[in-house]
């Protein structure tokens, strides 16, 4: 009897660990890291079908890790509507890890890739990047960051300087539109 309680006892003791674990990591950031993207519609193959909100980050911008806190409470709308984030380090290669930290405790789910790649010279991505999100139409460069946008199902860029997660019901409006 006092074998078969023990054994009891320890499989309980597993059981609840086991299940701890499922629940930390249910908890945490569920965020894919993208192979470096050689232009910008391949870096949207995978999200195709789903509306997009891009968010255009880097390490050194502390309004891009303030907002990251709104992106966070917005979560169950983006699940609910199928939003799909996606992020966009303009840092070197040493230093994106330090977005990558960031989104990940704030537990954000979403996609992250890099402007800079390892087939950088072989890569459009960040000329199309420069000029779809800080170029304006008469050619005037605008390097501020945090930048956002939306692309639609169709893998289209639809909103080139979209709401910051801060700005809620308008960046709602502006995805609701998308839909």
């Amino acid at each position: 009897m006092k074998k078969t309680t023990t054994l009891l006892f320890v499989l309980c003791l597993l059981t609840i660990k086991l299940f701890g674990q499922m629940k930390q990591s249910d908890m945490k950031s569920q965020l894919v890291i993208l192979e470096s993207p050689t232009t910008f519609a391949k870096m949207l193959e995978p999200l195709k079908g789903k509306v997009i909100y891009i968010d255009i980050m880097a390490s050194f911008c502390k309004p891009c890790f303030s907002e990251l806190e709104t992106i966070k409470e917005l979560e169950s709308y983006y699940k609910m509507n199928n939003i799909e984030k996606l992020f966009i380090s303009l840092d070197n290669p040493k230093d994106t890890p330090k977005c990558i930290k960031a989104i990940e405790s704030n537990n954000i789910k979403g996609y992250f890739t890099s402007l800079h790649s390892e087939q950088e010279k072989e890569s459009s991505f960040g000329g199309e990047i420069l000029k779809l999100f800080f170029t304006d139409k008469d050619g005037n460069v605008n390097l501020s960051i945090p930048k956002y946008g939306i692309v639609n199902k169709q893998g289209v860029l639809v909103v080139k300087n979209a709401a910051r997660p801060s700005n809620t019901d308008a960046l709602k409006k502006q995805l609701e539109e998308w839909k």
